[in-house]
Parts: C-alpha cells; structure tokens; sequence
C-alpha cells in the first residue's frame, strides 16, 4: 500500500500481511543423552517435568539429562529431549560372586557380588580377572567371613574415590540374615557407585534364611562365575509390539522356555544350544527365549544368546506376562522344560514339547497339545529320576519334524 501523510513528520504505511510466512514452531532447547526409559532416539516435546517423568523416568545418577530439564524449564515452557541407549557392554572374568547356602537338602543362591566402579581387572583392563582368589571363612549357623581378592586394581579417577575401608584381601563379616546388622546387604550396600567396598549387592534373596530350619545346619560358600558378560547393555526388541513385528509367517517361530523354577528341572544350555543348531540346518526360524531372573536360568540364557544363531534370538525375560502371552501364541510350536511357560503355551493352543526331567509324567500329558520328552533309559519319569543330562536334542528334533509337518 501507498504511504499516507497524516500530519507533518507522521506517516502511515499499510501493509498486507497475508502473504507472510508462518513462524517457525517453537522446539526450545534440544537435549540428548540418556535417561531411565522412554522412546529411544525419537525427538520428544516435553512442556513440564511431570511429562518428562512420566515419559523419561525420573532422576538418576547416571544422568545429567533430568537435571537439565527440570533447571531449564523453569524459565522456558518447552525442551526437545532425545533418549540415547548404551551399547558398549562388558564383561568381567572371575568378577561377580554368588555367596550361596547349603544344608542337607537345601542349596539357594543368597547374594550376588558384583564390582564397583572404582575396580578394574589386573592391569586396569576392563575384561580382565578380579576377584580369582576371593574366599569366605568361618562360614556357620547363616553368617561368615568373606575376603574379596585377586588382581583387580582401583580406579583412582572415580570422584570422590580415594582407598576402600576394607581393601585387596581384607576380611568383612557378613551373613544372609537380613535382621542382622552384618547382614551382607547392609554392609556392601546396592549401589554401583559405592567408594567404600570393591564390591556391591547385585541380586539379594532377602528371604534366604528362612528356608532352612536350623541355621546351624548351614554352612555358606563362594562361587565365582568364570565369565560374566554382558555384552549388549540393551536388547533391540524389549517391548510385546516390537518384538511382535518379529513374529514373521514365513518362519518357524519357536518358543523355548530355558527357566525352570528348580535345578533339577532345568535343562542345560547345551542341549538347547544342541537342538537349536539342528532346527536351524532344516528350517528358516527365530528362537523365543522365556526364562526368569533367577541367575541360574540367567546362565542358560547367557550362555544361549552367546552361540552364532544369537541373531535369530529374542529373550523373553524383561517382558510382562501380558506382553509375553501374544508372543506365545502366535508361536509355531514351543520347546520347553516342565515349566510355567509349558502349561501356558499348551494352554494357549500351541502345540509344545515338554521336556520332563524330574516330574511326573502327568504333568505334562495333560492336554492333547502336549508332547513329553523323557531322559534316555527311562520308561517314565517322576520327582527322583533326575533326568535333565540325559534329555536327547535329536529325539526333541525328530518331534518337532512330527508336529510341523
């Protein structure tokens, strides 16, 4: 529009602004890096920190990322958070500790020891021996003396860290009655930072003690897990959706339920591993792994996910039970111990292969859609036979061919 004199030095100039761009949406500030859960590497509007709770979890001390938002948002009204996962993983050779109790017919793992930060293997290597000549003493009656040594050396630029209260070989009392105030739990405490032990309670069962009738009759022993290793801090598929994307029609989806709530009812890895190697020389498949957090069953499954099919493997064990359900339905056929996930699966319309070490052969002949295994050189089975070294993966193959074709 023409400029209009309304006075002498007072001009007017109409202007069209219908034609004018949209302004750009307002992202804030942009933050990335890690958090407690939340949708990963996806760029998210938070507006206030109860979002970002909600969406992100809360504060951590593995994080910078809450801290930020929450000081940010004071005075802005909107942040652009960016969730990253680790990938690196470790592993760590005669470097977690399960301190395990033991009566005449009792044997429970109680605790498991894992390094602190401060600590590094025998040569400031990561993957290198920590504690291979640690020990416990004076182990009676629930409680015991435990010496944390080996090779491992300290990390001397860990804030805050200067030398442990009870270094290389020093003795500590401990015991896994969770009432007493040497309780091991207590005393080494659950967090990872910890600057005053090299090691911290990874796993406890507060409820140990409980199960034997008379702590005299139970004595306290250490084992070292040779190779611990957790090489992938995150699983690609941890959600029912996601890993449901996998279940692909033109496979054979299987499920392979490795826990099992006992020793003797646990097939080992071996046989799976065994089995999984014939199936996958016949058919195009994806191996479902369903086991607990028990660390026994976490060994097998470990010890699974370590072969070179560990690319056609999708572990089971941070799912819910509703997210798990869908998953095994849509299974061609599942391959399990005699298990929860066995009657879940059979219960579901899948046909299953039941693999019966120590129980009786009822509880797994039940329903049509299943289909027992038993040890070689039995007839039957029951709680006695102790069967689970004598399970025989191509009698398990030649079954599964059965029901398939």
């Amino acid at each position: 529009m023409a400029e209009r004199i309304v006075s002498p030095g007072v001009f007017t100039n109409e202007v069209d602004q219908s034609f004018l761009a949209g302004g750009v949406a307002q992202i804030g500030a942009a933050i990335v890096g890690p958090t407690v859960k939340g949708p990963a590497l996806i760029p998210t509007q938070i507006t206030s920190f109860g979002d970002f709770e909600s969406i992100f979890g809360s504060y951590t001390d593995e994080s910078y990322v809450p801290f930020v938002v929450n000081d940010y948002l004071r005075n802005g009204n909107v942040i652009t958070v960016t969730r990253l996962l680790y990938e690196d993983g470790y592993s760590i050779p005669n470097g977690a500790l399960a301190v395990v109790a033991k009566s005449a017919s009792i044997e429970r793992v109680t605790h498991i020891l894992h390094p602190t930060d401060a600590v590094l293997g025998v040569g400031n290597v990561v993957n290198a021996n920590y504690f291979e000549t640690a020990l416990i003493n004076n182990n009676s009656s629930g409680s015991f003396e435990i010496k944390v040594s080996g090779s491992f050396t300290t990390d001397t630029t860990v804030p805050g860290f200067s030398a442990f209260l009870a270094g290389n070989g020093a003795s500590v009392s401990a015991s896994i009655v969770s009432t007493d105030n040497t309780y091991i739990t207590k005393t080494y405490g659950r967090s990872p930072k910890s600057l005053d032990y090299p090691v911290y309670v990874q796993y406890e069962d507060k409820n140990a003690s409980t199960l034997f009738n008379n702590l005299a009759d139970v004595t306290i022993s250490l084992e070292q897990s040779a190779a611990y290793s957790f090489l992938q801090d995150f699983k690609t598929a941890n959600t029912q959706f996601i890993i449901s994307q996998k279940i692909d029609t033109k496979q054979k989806n299987i499920l392979l339920g490795v826990g099992g709530s006992g020793p003797t009812k646990r097939i080992p890895a071996k046989t799976f591993i065994a089995l999984m190697d014939l199936v996958s020389q016949k058919y195009d498949c994806k191996f479902f792994l369903a086991t607990g957090k028990n660390i026994e069953e976490q060994k097998i499954l470990h010890e699974i996910l370590d072969i070179k099919l560990k690319g056609e493997c999708y572990p089971l064990d941070d799912l819910s039970l509703e997210e798990i359900l869908p998953i095994i339905k849509n299974c061609n056929i599942s391959i399990c111990n005699d298990s929860s996930f066995s009657h879940l699966s059979s219960g579901l319309g899948t046909k299953t292969i039941i693999l019966m070490a120590d129980t009786p052969l009822l509880y797994g002949t039940y329903s049509p859609r299943m289909f027992p295994i038993i040890p070689d050189g039995e007839n039957t089975v029951g709680h006695n036979t102790d069967g689970k070294n004598r399970i025989d993966p191509k009698k398990i193959f030649d079954q599964l061919n059965k029901i398939l074709n």
